[in-house]
């Protein structure tokens, strides 16, 4: 079996960058996410979400790089991690690297509420594109499906009626 590439996504909404990893990050793969970290992270956020609810394998290496990555987020940014599965995590805790880590900024209770609201509006858009993706999947399998069962239904009635094609 193949694990899957690595893929990097990159979201900025407002001062939150969200960077999303999927696939496989080991020895391999970590050269692409550095070299895409860094180039997200030469514009300043505020707040960076590293999000692994896509990642499917981890190694040593790819948490010495998402350790990196963690570090090069500018002084006084919170780092926050989402989405690490039990096997991530487990990984994280055996060689206890921290990658969360808070922010010293000095927002007031308002501003911490606006990154939030811009984070879940974020994942708003790209849950319900995925739904939407998943809405016309599922609506183009109940067309196919009406389709065969038609075309079933007249073969059927084709041969108890003895009518060849």
């Amino acid at each position: 079996m193949t694990m899957p590439p690595l893929t990097v996504t990159i979201a900025r909404e407002g001062r939150v960058c969200v960077l999303s990893v999927s696939g496989e990050l080991d020895i391999a793969t970590t050269p692409t996410l550095t070299r895409q970290a860094a180039a997200v992270l030469q514009d300043p956020a505020e707040r960076l979400i590293i999000d692994l609810s896509g990642l499917e394998f981890l190694d040593c290496c790819g948490v010495r790089a998402l350790a990196a990555v963690a570090r090069a987020a500018p002084p006084g940014c919170p780092v926050l991690v989402r989405g690490a599965g039990t096997r991530a995590r487990r990984i994280l805790d055996l060689l206890a690297v921290p990658l969360e880590r808070p922010g010293t900024v000095s927002l007031d209770r308002a501003e911490w509420l606006i990154l939030e609201a811009q984070v879940l509006r974020s994942w708003s858009r790209e849950t319900r594109t995925h739904s939407r993706v998943l809405a016309a999947q599922a609506h183009q399998g109940r067309r196919d499906a009406r389709s065969e069962s038609t075309r079933l239904a007249a073969a059927l009635r084709e041969s108890r009626t003895g009518q060849g094609p």
